[in-house]
């Protein structure tokens, strides 16, 4: 599973996009970092996704590096060792 994540609507928006190119894409899911979120609301995202996983790998791939997406991702990945973490989430790069 690739998860988008980012601050705002950012990867659901990104996600639109490609899908508008490309038709659904069934392996994806998005998480949406907005206010009064916090971290650990953010980690509690990962974890239900994690758990409704069904492909054999977890990719998160974030906003910006340093942002609460790609910490809260660091964190999440600390307990999850099988759990991959990206930051530069672009149009192009999900295309």
């Amino acid at each position: 599973m690739y998860v988008l994540a980012s601050h705002g609507n950012y990867s659901k928006e990104t996600l639109s996009s490609c899908e508008m190119i490309t038709g659904k894409l069934n392996n994806f899911q998005v998480v949406s970092f907005k206010d009064p979120m916090g971290i650990d609301d953010v980690v509690k995202k990962y974890q239900e996704l994690y758990e409704k996983n069904n492909d054999d790998f977890f990719y998160i791939i974030c906003d910006i590096k340093s942002g609460t997406p790609a910490n809260s991702a660091l964190i999440f990945k600390g307990t999850h060792k099988d759990v991959r973490v990206f930051s530069g989430l672009s149009f192009g790069l999900v295309d």
